[in-house]
């Protein structure tokens, strides 16, 4: 559990969906219940809770990852320097266009992902709830060296995206990697 101020927030996990993509690459998507979330929430508290909590203490190591290493680090990011302020709002058309763009990107591959590897991701965010919910992306730039940690570089791409639906008192971490 966290705590900012009066607000508890706990995050538990309900499911986790793993989809490969390209041949050293990743969508990971964790979905949680968050008590204490409600409609009049502050992003900048539950931020501050999901940075102070063990979910997000992932190193994101390996394809997919498979496991939750209890680490400073957030993919090719130090926790310690990461803020609630670095997470920006977008809308969900912008989370898609962000994520089918770097589907195409050829600064890091040959060809895109297959196909099949596409209609899944497409299939995945197309049953995310579109009502009540609120889009985040994590805005640092992955070759900022202020945020890096030792082994920065094994991540050549990192985006990720927390979509917030307090209807449903639920929370999605979804992040795209290759390394």
């Amino acid at each position: 559990m966290s705590k900012i101020g009066p607000i508890i927030y706990d995050f538990n996990v309900v499911n986790r969906k793993k989809l490969r993509l390209w041949d050293h690459g990743w969508l990971d998507s964790v979905y949680c219940h968050v008590s204490g979330l409600s409609v009049g929430f502050m992003a900048t508290d539950i931020f501050d809770a999901l940075l102070g909590h063990r979910l997000y203490k992932r190193g994101y190591y390996g394809l997919p990852p498979d496991e939750d290493f209890m680490v400073d680090e957030h993919g090719p990011f130090r926790i310690d320097r990461l803020k609630s302020s670095n997470f920006v709002e977008i809308r969900f058309e912008e989370l898609t266009k962000r994520i089918q763009t770097r589907y195409a990107d050829p600064k890091y591959f040959y060809e895109p992902p297959d196909t099949v590897q596409i209609e899944a991701v497409d299939a995945f965010l197309n049953q995310l709830p579109k009502e009540g919910t609120r889009y985040f992306r994590l805005a640092v730039s992955h070759e900022d060296p202020d945020y890096h940690h030792g082994t920065w570089f094994i991540h050549l791409i990192f985006d990720e995206y927390i979509l917030l639906n307090p209807q449903q008192e639920a929370m999605w971490i979804i992040t795209i990697g290759y390394d």
